[in-house]
C-alpha cells in the first residue's frame, strides 16, 4: 500500500521550521524519496514564511465539505507516499478523523501520523509568548498559567485514538528537528539538498515581551505589527522567560500535579522574574526603528500616486482621507482645462469618491477660490444628495481668514440646497 504521512504538529515545537523545509525541498522529496508534498496555488515568494500545505483542508473538512474533490490533490499522485502537514488537524472531530481514514484506505493508502510534543511546563512559556505575539487580551505570565491546559496531550488522545500516531519527544528532538521526522519516515534528513538555515517564528525575549504588552495597551493592530517583525527581523535578544516559583506552582495546579514531586522530575530552579536593563534598552530602539520605517512606509504611500487609489485599503484609516482627498485635488486642477459641458460627469465622479462632509468641503472651498461658482455649487447640491446637511458640519474655525468666509459660504450653499 501507498503511505499517507500526517504532520500534525502540535502547536509551539517546530512546526514553521518544518514546514519551511518542504516547501524548500519539495522535489527532492518527490523525486528521490517518492514523497508527494502538495504545494498549494500561492506565490511562495510573496510570503514572509511558507506555511503547511493544508491549512484551508482541513477547515473544509471540518466544515462538513465531501471529503474526495479536497483530498485528491494529495492521493492523487504517482509517489508512492504523500505528506500533509498542518497544525490544525486537532481540529477536526472523532467522526472526520475516521471518514479520512476510510477515504485514505480506500485508495490504497496506510496513514501514518506524527507529531511532536512538548514539556508542558516549557509549552506554558512557549503558548504565552505566542499569545503575547499575536493576540489581543493577553494577560499576565502568571494568570497565564493558573488557566493553562495541556491541549496537545489532549490533541494526541484524540488523534491516536483513530490514526496511527507516532508522538515524538519534541525536548530531545529540537536540536535536530529535521533528522527526528525523517527517520520516523526511513530517511536522513542529512541528504535534504535545501536545509533551511534561518530559525522560524522564534519566541520573543522577556524584555520584547515587555514592550509589546505596553504596546497591545494602546494599540493591538501596532503591536502585532512590532512582535512580528521583531521576530522576523532581529535575532533574540534579551533573556528568556522562566518559571518563577510562583508561576510553576500555578501551573502545576492548572495540571493537578504535586508541585514538589514535580519540581524534582523537571529539576526546576525558580528564576528570577527581574528584567535586563541592557536587553530593554536594545529593544526599545529596535522598536523605535520599526516605528520610523512604518510611519516612513505610510507616508510613502500616501504621498505616491496621487492619480490612483488603487491601494488605498492598504493604508491605515488616517490616511485614507488624506488619499481620497490628494486623488480629488489631482484631477479638480485638471478640470480647468476642460470644456464647461464635460466638468458636470467629472465634478460628479470626484464626488461620488467623498465619504464625509469635510470632504465635500474642501472640494467646495477648491471651486471657490479657483472662481468655479457652478462646480462648486454641483459639490454643495451633491452633498446634499448624500445624506449631509448644515447639521453635521463642525463650528466654522475661528480665526483662519479667507477659509472661515469659504467654510461659512458652504453652510449657507448646504442650507439653500436644503430649501
Amino acid at each position: 500500500m501507498k503511505k499517507l504521512y500526517l504532520h500534525v504538529g502540535f502547536p509551539k515545537t517546530g512546526s514553521s521550521y518544518l514546514q519551511e523545509l518542504f516547501w524548500a525541498n519539495a522535489a527532492f522529496l518527490k523525486q528521490q524519496w517518492g514523497i508527494h508534498f502538495h504545494l498549494p496555488p500561492v506565490a511562495a515568494s510573496t510570503l514572509a514564511r511558507r506555511p503547511g500545505n493544508s491549512v484551508s483542508l482541513v477547515q473544509d473538512i471540518a466544515a462538513g465539505k465531501p471529503l474526495a474533490p479536497l483530498l485528491a490533490p494529495y492521493l492523487d499522485t504517482d509517489a508512492p507516499a504523500s505528506l500533509i502537514s498542518t497544525e490544525f488537524w486537532s481540529q477536526l472531530s472523532h467522526a472526520q478523523n475516521e471518514a479520512v481514514l476510510a477515504h485514505a484506505t480506500s485508495h490504497g493508502y496506510r496513514v501514518h501520523a506524527i507529531g511532536f510534543r512538548r514539556n508542558p511546563f516549557d509549552m506554558a512559556i512557549a503558548a504565552y509568548l505566542q499569545n503575547v505575539k499575536r493576540n489581543p487580551g493577553v494577560g499576565t505570565f502568571l494568570e497565564h498559567c493558573q488557566g493553562f491546559s495541556d491541549k496537545a496531550h489532549d490533541s494526541a488522545d484524540r488523534i491516536g485514538a483513530v490514526l496511527p500516531l507516532d508522538v515524538l519527544d519534541y525536548d530531545a528532538a529540537k536540536t535536530n528537528l529535521a533528522q527526528a521526522f525523517f527517520s520516523a519516515l526511513g530517511h536522513d534528513a542529512a541528504a535534504l539538498p535545501n536545509p533551511v538555515q534561518a530559525q522560524v517564528n522564534r519566541s520573543l525575549s522577556r524584555e520584547e515581551a515587555h514592550w509589546i504588552l505596553k504596546m497591545r495597551a494602546r494599540d493591538d493592530e501596532m503591536a502585532n505589527y512590532l512582535a512580528i517583525t521583531l521576530a522576523e527581523s532581529y535575532p533574540f535578544s534579551g533573556t528568556r522567560l522562566a518559571h518563577t516559583r510562583e508561576t510553576f506552582d500555578a501551573l502545576c495546579r492548572a495540571l493537578k500535579l504535586d508541585p514538589a514531586t514535580a519540581a524534582a522530575q523537571q529539576n526546576f530552579v525558580p528564576q528570577d522574574a527581574a528584567l535586563d536593563n541592557d536587553a530593554l534598552l536594545e529593544t526599545a530602539e529596535r522598536i523605535q526603528v520599526l516605528l520610523r520605517d512604518r510611519v516612513r512606509s505610510a507616508q510613502a504611500k500616501y504621498t505616491a500616486g496621487a492619480d490612483a487609489l488603487e491601494d488605498i485599503d492598504d493604508l491605515p484609516e488616517q490616511f485614507q482621507e488624506r488619499r481620497r482627498m490628494k486623488y480629488v485635488r489631482h484631477h479638480a486642477e485638471n478640470l480647468r482645462e476642460l470644456p464647461r459641458a464635460e466638468r458636470k460627469a467629472e465634478v460628479a465622479a470626484l464626488c461620488a469618491i467623498m465619504q464625509t462632509v469635510l470632504e465635500f468641503r474642501r472640494l467646495a472651498a477648491f471651486f471657490i477660490k479657483a472662481g468655479m461658482a457652478e462646480e462648486a455649487a454641483q459639490v454643495i447640491a451633491l452633498a446634499v444628495a448624500a445624506g449631509h446637511d448644515r447639521a453635521s458640519l463642525p463650528p466654522a474655525p475661528g480665526g483662519r481668514g479667507g477659509l472661515g468666509a469659504v467654510w461659512s459660504l458652504f453652510r449657507r450653499g448646504l442650507g439653500q440646497q436644503q430649501g
